[in-house]
């Protein structure tokens, strides 16, 4: 496996474990997402966390 595979490998593993602990988390599953499901400042923050999380684990990798 090339870097970016296994880089995407390691994206894809995150998001299956965060959908393993989305109850513990306090997340829900939904049927549709729009835009007027949630303010946009919330889906930011709730963006820049996990962004922060893939990247400093991509960080711990290198």
């Amino acid at each position: 496996m090339d870097t970016s595979q296994t880089m995407m490998k390691q994206v894809l593993d995150n998001l299956e474990f965060l959908s393993s602990i989305k109850g513990d988390l306090g997340l829900k599953e939904i049927s549709y997402v729009g835009v007027e499901s949630r303010s946009g400042s919330k889906v930011d923050y709730d963006k820049e966390i996990i962004f922060n999380w893939l990247r400093s684990d991509a960080d711990n990798c290198n």
